[in-house]
């Protein structure tokens, strides 16, 4: 068995974020694909409501480890919030200002690509340039833009 490397290629679709991570490439184990043909889920989060499934591809010999999350509910309130100015201008008078909710699959996927852990207080600056980058404007509960300062 030789092992690939970790990639993450997110996409959201629909209010369907998935996160597909490459795992392990099997050389010379094909007399295990009758078991892992199909996609077959193997763990189910139901606080985060994050499913890990696995899949065979015979065509090149490997298994794909995929998250999935459904995050519709988390993007609509997010953009509900973002469009509520009056809940920032309040938010920032009383020092607790809501900036984003990010959904588990899109930690895992920052984690994957850009090695930043969301609640690690070293990455706090990488962390709000994720948030404030056009890609992932749809974590923001704002349109205010925060900058944190390097040391």
């Amino acid at each position: 068995m030789d092992a690939g490397g970790a990639h993450a290629a997110g996409q959201y679709q629909g209010g369907r974020y998935q996160l597909i991570r490459v795992w392990v490439t099997w050389r010379g184990w094909s007399n295990l694909a009758p078991f892992f043909m199909a996609k077959r889920l193997l763990d189910y989060d139901p606080i985060r409501g994050v499913s890990c499934y696995m899949e065979y591809q015979a065509s090149t010999d490997s298994v794909t480890m995929t998250h999935e999350q459904d995050v519709a509910a988390v993007l609509d309130a997010n953009k509900r919030q973002a469009a509520d100015e009056d809940k920032t201008r309040r938010g920032i008078k009383n020092d607790w200002w809501k900036y984003a909710s990010v959904p588990a699959i899109v930690e895992v996927e920052w984690l994957n690509k850009y090695g930043v852990i969301l609640d690690n207080p070293e990455h706090k600056q990488r962390v709000f340039e994720l948030l404030n980058h056009p890609d992932y404007k749809y974590l923001k509960t704002t349109n205010k833009v925060h900058v944190v300062k390097s040391d």
